[in-house]
């Protein structure tokens, strides 16, 4: 069986106003965001 590689990601996440912050674009929000796409598309995420 061929094993399959994970491919390590990166991020970068930031509000550039209040609005956002309170908004789902929050930086805990998008993390989770980003969190949940990596786990999907089987990414390791790296920090």
């Amino acid at each position: 069986m061929k094993e399959m590689k994970r491919k390590s990601v990166g991020c970068y996440v930031r509000v550039s106003t209040i609005s956002q912050d309170i908004d789902k674009f929050s930086i805990n929000g998008q993390i989770t965001q980003i969190k949940e796409y990596c786990q999907q598309g089987n990414y390791e995420l790296l920090y």
